[in-house]
């Protein structure tokens, strides 16, 4: 197996990619292909995912990610849910892994938790590579999870994780062998439909026409948005002795 060497650039490149799309994303993928072509050659290939990102509208590519990541506990990008759940536990680790993100100088905006994926490697790429490396090995077990998870789920958000496992010094997952990837299939949508789905609103029951019947509310349906990556200032930590599960 090819080694791959950790890059701090094509850390933050993986954080963009898996954290919630937007049009910043959109406009950079090029550029996000050249700097993880410049650290491999990779087992797993990105070319696919990043296509599928650049032919897709953003609407679609939002709804993806919110079914994929924000109502599956098996395919979380919060670390620590996989570890301890909602427990006092996980509370304390996201303590300590903040106060390791405010020595760097990373902030956390909008109430992102810590232990999310993407901002755990945003740290990451402000961290020396030798401190960098051994912290990311200790979460390979947990990337590797999620990538299986979004592989039977048929998710393209499978190849970054993928990738990610391979920057760890980890063997890749294996590719799906089932038909064409469908991150957010009709079963999906018919589930996101009635988990968001609010009732028509009637405010008496008199009628509301000549012909006595009730006029016609259509459904609101909508999908929550997560917070935005979060951004910081350069600076180093002291990362002795920590633990993240």
């Amino acid at each position: 197996m090819t080694t791959i060497h950790l890059d701090q650039r094509a850390l933050k490149a993986l954080a963009l990619l898996l954290h919630y799309p937007d049009e910043v994303l959109l406009a950079n993928l090029s550029g996000l292909e050249v700097i993880l072509a410049a650290v491999g050659p990779f087992q797993t290939d990105i070319s696919p995912f990043l296509a599928w990102l650049g032919h897709a509208d953003l609407l679609t590519l939002e709804a993806a990610h919110v079914s994929v990541f924000e109502c599956r506990r098996s395919t979380s990008l919060h670390l620590f849910e996989h570890v301890h759940g909602q427990s006092r536990e996980r509370g304390q680790a996201m303590v300590d892994l903040l106060a390791m993100y405010n020595a760097a100088g990373l902030g956390m905006v909008n109430g992102e938790l810590p232990d999310y994926l993407p901002a755990f490697l945003e740290y990451l790429s402000r961290c020396p590579v030798a401190e960098a490396q051994p912290l990311l090995a200790e979460v390979a077990h947990l990337v590797r999870d999620i990538a299986q998870n979004l592989v039977q789920c048929g998710s393209p958000w499978w190849r970054p994780c993928s990738l990610l496992l391979e920057m760890a010094g980890a063997a890749p997952v294996a590719a799906p062998t089932a038909p064409p990837e469908n991150p957010l299939g009709q079963a999906d949508r018919a589930r996101l439909d009635r988990e968001w789905e609010e009732d028509p609103v009637t405010f008496n029951k008199a009628p509301c026409n000549p012909k006595g019947q009730q006029p016609h509310h259509p459904h609101v349906r909508h999908h929550g948005r997560p917070a935005n990556a979060p951004h910081g200032e350069n600076g180093k930590a002291n990362r002795e002795n920590a633990t993240l599960c």
